[in-house]
């Protein structure tokens, strides 16, 4: 099957199923009896009181709760899987080894031998369905403000995954698709958007990566002063502008003639002609609608947005 049109990919998100090979992602593995308690101390939100089969986001923050990793953690029988953005396997699997000693866990990179891919759309539900009994394992979350399932297969089941980018009801997408619904679900990647001279909340993930009620983990002293505090002093935001815009990543953003945050990701919608993009914008830059200027030159104009439609 060949990759579809972006407008198409677009389109098959809102009413069919499109289908997106998450290549070089990180994916670790963490098995044992205690493996639940050691990833509670370790990241944001509440792994003890996971329901089985169920899927949350995290993040994996320093003593200071700045951000190493934004990860989703899936809650299988055997195992807690972790996926993050690609290049983050040594650096997640370094931080958490240390503390592994003496815990009943075990922490595995299994990035090169499981693949990754997201089913985005209404019909995703039961284009999962159909692979019953296949070997594959898919959980939904909606990470891309539409219905999506993600679809996990180790080696030996490896075919199985493959044969969805050539299902008769799947739409075959690429990056350029998969960065729009990202972008325009304000999605950040680690290393990209967020990194660890961000502080958690300032991702603007709070409500779904951080459980203020959990107890104790690394990092939550600074996290709980800082929602005590009640604001932040950035935060990721989304923006857009008509048309198509090309700027060299990361640029610069500036509001009221000064600096004020750095574009990160940018993404060309075909379905609204419009560009999108993520920023980390000061505060005072981030009410919807504010007018800011991106590049060197300052001759391209973006609109902040909360989410882009």
């Amino acid at each position: 099957m060949t990759e579809a049109t972006l407008e198409v990919q677009e389109q098959a998100a809102l009413s069919g199923c499109v289908v997106f090979p998450l290549r070089d992602w990180t994916i670790l593995s963490i098995t044992g009896p205690e493996r639940h308690s050691f990833l509670h101390s370790f990241c944001t939100n509440d792994i003890k009181g996971m329901a089985a089969d169920f899927v949350c986001e995290a993040f994996v923050t320093n003593v200071k709760g700045r951000i190493l990793a934004h990860v989703l953690v899936f809650n299988e029988p055997e195992r807690l899987t972790l996926l993050a953005a690609p290049g983050l396997a040594d650096a997640l699997l370094k931080h958490l080894q240390i503390y592994l000693v003496g815990l009943d866990a075990e922490l595995r990179d299994v990035s090169a031998n499981t693949a990754l891919t997201c089913l985005v759309g209404p019909q995703s539900n039961d284009i999962a369905a159909s692979l019953a009994g296949s070997g594959v394992r898919s959980l939904r979350y909606d990470f891309l403000g539409h219905p999506t399932q993600i679809v996990l297969g180790d080696q030996e089941h490896l075919a199985a995954v493959q044969q969805l980018k050539s299902h008769a009801e799947v739409t075959l997408g690429g990056n350029d698709g998969f960065e729009v619904l990202r972008i325009a679900a304000q999605f950040p990647l680690s290393g990209k958007d967020v990194s660890e001279e961000n502080l958690a909340q300032e991702a603007a993930r709070t409500t779904q990566a951080i459980n203020f009620r959990k107890g104790c983990y690394l990092g939550q002293e600074p996290i709980a002063r800082l929602d005590a505090m009640g604001h932040t002093n950035k935060e990721l935001r989304c923006l857009r502008c008509a048309g198509a815009l090309e700027v060299e990543l990361p640029c610069d953003i500036q509001f009221g003639g000064q600096s004020v945050g750095k574009l990160t990701s940018l993404a060309y919608s075909a379905r609204h002609n419009e560009t999108i993009g993520l920023a980390m914008l000061q505060t005072r830059a981030t009410a919807s609608g504010t007018e800011v200027t991106v590049g060197a030159d300052g001759q391209h104009h973006m609109q902040v947005v909360s989410r882009s439609p």
